[in-house]
């Protein structure tokens, strides 16, 4: 049916494939298109279809996993920093500024 198509779009399978990935290290664009056994242009291809982009989607999946890890779990912003695959912890908290227009502690302290 529509319905099972549309739950395994190729926006959704990146975002699952994504989500395994970010806790050990960013994955890259060739990363995701390996998994499913196509190339990088197609994967972006597949992709600008349903309106979307490979960094996009990083992004929203960081975002949704920043916000759960911040308000349902005591994970320190380091440990936060880390499962998100960013670089550093100032990293973070400059791209969740940016994302939220809050720090990531301020955000803990609002929300939980």
């Amino acid at each position: 049916s529509i319905h099972n198509m549309k739950a395994s779009s190729w926006s959704e399978r990146t975002l699952q494939v994504i989500h395994k990935m970010l806790s050990s290290h960013e994955p890259s664009i060739a990363d995701v298109a390996n998994m499913f056994h196509v190339n990088e242009r197609t994967l972006s291809r597949r992709l600008k279809e349903e309106e979307t982009t490979f960094r996009q989607l990083l992004q929203e999946k960081r975002i949704e996993l920043a916000e759960y890890y911040l308000t349902q779990t005591t994970l320190s912003i380091t440990e936060i920093t880390f499962n998100l695959s960013f670089t550093d912890v100032s990293n973070f908290s400059r791209a969740f500024q940016r994302w939220r227009g809050i720090s990531p502690s301020d955000y803990r302290q609002k929300h939980t």
